[in-house]
C-alpha cells in the first residue's frame, strides 16, 4: 500500500515524516558510530551496563536518563560531531518528495527524528525542500528520542489540532512505538536506494 492509498483510506491532515531511511538516507558509518558511542558512554558510566539487560544495545535515552543535562550534552556532542564530520552522501526518496511538493497545500508537514537538527536543515535545503516544513524536531529538541513520544508534543498543539489528524510516517520499530506512546496513527514506508 502507497502513502497516497493509505491516506484516501485514512484521511489526515498533520503528516511527520521521520527523516533518515525516509526522506533520505544517510550515508554514514553508523556501525562503528554505534560501537565508540557504546564504549564512551561505559567509560563515563561504569555502572550503567549492569542495569542493561543482557543483548541489549545500550541506548542515548538510558544514558540521558542515568546521567541528566550532563549526559544529554555528551550525547549531543558525540552525535552532532558525527553527524557534521561523516556526512557526504544522503540518496532522497523521489517519491516523498514528489508527494510533499504536490501536497502542500492539502497538509501540514513535519519532520520528528533521531538525527541532529543542523543535519536534517542542511539536506533539506540542498534539495530546495525545507520551506514545506512547519516544525523541524531533531535530536536536540528533545531530552529523549524516539521511541519515547515527547517529539510528538513538540508538534502538537491540544487547543487547536487532534490527534486523530495525525499521521507519522517511517520506517523503524523506534517509529511505530513513538506513535502508539503518542496515541498516533502510523505509516510504515520501505525506502529503496536505487
Amino acid at each position: 500500500m502507497t502513502l497516497q492509498e493509505y491516506l484516501a483510506g485514512c484521511p489526515k491532515k498533520q503528516l511527520i515524516f521521520d527523516f533518515d531511511e525516509t526522506l533520505v538516507h544517510l550515508i554514514l558509518p553508523w556501525k562503528e558510530f554505534k560501537i565508540k558511542l557504546q564504549s564512551v558512554l561505559e567509560k563515563l558510566d561504569p555502572n550503567i551496563i549492569i542495569d542493561v539487560q543482557k543483548n541489549m544495545v545500550l541506548s542515548a535515552n538510558e544514558f540521558v536518563k542515568r546521567n541528566g543535562d550532563k549526559g544529554r550534552k555528551i550525547i549531543l556532542n558525540l552525535f552532532g560531531e558525527f553527524e557534521s564530520s561523516q556526512l557526504k552522501f544522503y540518496p532522497q526518496n523521489i517519491d516523498l518528495f514528489d508527494f510533499i511538493k504536490n501536497n502542500n497545500s492539502k497538509y501540514s508537514f513535519y519532520i520528528w527524528s533521531s538525527n541532529m537538527t543542523a543535519t536534517i536543515r542542511q539536506v533539506l535545503q540542498k534539495f530546495a525542500y525545507i520551506k514545506f516544513f512547519k516544525k523541524i524536531i531533531g535530536r536536540d529538541s528533545v531530552i529523549f528520542t524516539k521511541p519515547e513520544s515527547e517529539g510528538f508534543y513538540k508538534i502538537y498543539d491540544p487547543k487547536t489540532q487532534h490527534k486523530k489528524d495525525y499521521l507519522l510516517i517511517g520506517d523503524s520499530n523506534h517509529d511505530k512505538n513513538a506513535s502508539q506512546k503518542a496515541g498516533i496513527d502510523y505509516f510504515k514506508i520501505q525506502f529503496k536506494v536505487e
